[in-house]
């Protein structure tokens, strides 16, 4: 029930005229009360409606900034706004970037040969499951063998042994013990014809990623060929047959080739270090040519993006309710707009000269054909553009999000919290004079006591 009319619900329900000098006085709020804070007739609080209106526009216009800066997050570098990319005419060598402010315009790669890793096979058994090979002990040894000096250099990681049991001394029991012990190499039983091999191959490539197999056999014969675990080991330098026992399918290798006439080797196929802020990527030998430069559709769609983004900013923002605050962001959002820029003097660019720019409408527009040309004569410079047009938004958008509109939310939500406090106060008074009655007129009162009530509630603060 409206507080200030109880009054006249109390007088009429007693048929009191208005000029009964009994009459009970207008109870209620006081004028500004009963105006922005006052009770419904289903005992609701009423908000105050400009409150609740510019609440709900700086909610959306929270939400505007959000989606302006969650759009542009992904363009707000050059790189982002058109990613430079190797363009390779050989598909089996090409390059992926990794810095490109560091890359040349182009460069020419000879590959001479490849880095591998090493591979072993052994000779043949008659099954892979039944028959123990023989029992013992493998020591697998990663190193560097040199064949003009016939020597094996070991590396600084230890040697790993693995115990070889009648339990697990089959083919594929030992070769599922060499993939359980991670000792640098990989195994697997192969088949040939109606026999099978153990197949051993190193992880990495290059020639510091050799190994060796040394065996302690049980026979107490380490090296022989004949039969037992020995016949398993490979020492690249020893004699084949006496511990040098299985084939060399492939041996370790580093990568050999030039770029630009300068040589290089490494010890991967992805070779970093060749080309200044890239890194080569080789499957084969041979030639290619491989241009760097940056991708003119992905920098067509980062314009249209940057264009469709503000105007979608504008449009929600311009449905707001009208205040200095509102204007104020939107005017910010623009001027970071309209302010980008990169380079100087002769190479400066604005968004205009490559032909982004805000129509008579209001709205953000590209002219494609004019950017093209624009990103073809100077693909750095528009790209670079690009990145400081979104970064400059973003960085407005943050200053808004996190300054003023962040304050004046939560000062406008803790007024409208303790108006509507005010307010429920007042209702709890009320219903704490009258909540043991049924009904407000559940009594038969006179004129006399109806005007000593309204009197109470009056100095009672109502």
């Amino acid at each position: 029930m409206n507080l200030s009319n109880l009054s006249d619900i109390l007088s009429r329900s007693y048929g009191l005229a208005s000029n009964d000098p009994y009459r009970l006085p207008n109870i209620g709020f006081n004028a500004a009360e009963r105006g922005a804070n006052a009770l419904g007739i289903d005992g609701n609080l009423r908000q105050p409606s400009s409150s609740l209106v510019r609440l709900s526009d700086y909610g959306k216009l929270q939400s505007a900034l959000s989606r302006l800066k969650g759009s542009l997050g992904g363009i707000d570098t050059a790189d982002e706004a058109a990613t430079v990319s190797g363009v390779s005419d050989n598909k089996l060598i090409t390059a992926s970037v990794d810095k490109s402010s560091a890359l040349p315009k182009s460069a020419a790669i000879e590959v001479g040969q490849k880095a591998e890793s090493q591979r072993l096979q052994s000779q043949t058994f008659i099954d892979r499951d039944s028959t123990i090979i023989g029992t013992g002990s493998i020591t697998i040894e990663q190193g560097r063998f040199n064949s003009g000096t016939n020597s094996f250099t070991a590396s600084a990681k230890p040697a790993t042994t693995i115990s070889i049991s009648a339990g697990n001394g089959t083919l594929s029991g030992i070769a599922n013990e060499i993939n359980r012990a991670n000792a640098g190499v990989s195994a697997k039983v192969v088949q040939d014809g109606s026999n099978f091999r153990l197949e051993v191959t190193g992880k990495d490539t290059g020639t510091e990623q050799a190994f060796r197999i040394r065996v302690s056999d049980s026979d107490n014969n380490n090296t022989d060929n004949a039969q037992g675990l020995s016949r398993l080991a490979f020492d690249p330098t020893e004699v084949p047959g006496t511990g040098r026992n299985q084939t060399q399918l492939r041996a370790a290798q580093d990568a050999e080739l030039t770029v630009d006439g300068r040589a290089f080797v490494s010890g991967s196929n992805q070779v970093k270090g060749a080309v200044n802020g890239a890194t080569l990527n080789i499957e084969a030998t041979g030639s290619a040519r491989i241009d760097f430069k940056r991708d003119v559709v992905q920098a067509s769609g980062s314009a249209k993006r940057l264009a469709e983004t503000l105007n979608d900013f504008r449009a929600q923002a311009g449905s707001l309710q009208s205040d200095g605050l509102s204007r104020r962001i939107s005017s910010d959002i623009d001027r970071a707009f309209s302010g980008a820029e990169t380079g100087q003097g002769r190479d400066r660019l604005t968004l205009a000269q490559v032909g982004i720019e805000t129509a008579s409408d209001g709205r953000v527009t590209v002219d494609d054909a004019r950017f093209k040309r624009a990103f073809e004569a100077n693909p750095d410079g528009v790209a670079s553009l690009l990145g400081n047009a979104a970064d400059r938004i973003e960085t407005a958008g943050n200053a808004a999000l996190n300054g003023q509109l962040r304050t004046t939310t939560a000062s406008l939500r803790a007024s409208t919290q303790a108006d509507g406090n005010s307010a429920q106060a007042r209702q709890s008074q009320l219903q704490s004079l009258f909540g043991n009655q049924t009904s407000l007129l559940s009594y038969s009162p006179t004129t006399r006591n109806l005007y000593g009530l309204a009197q109470y509630l009056a100095v009672a603060g109502f």
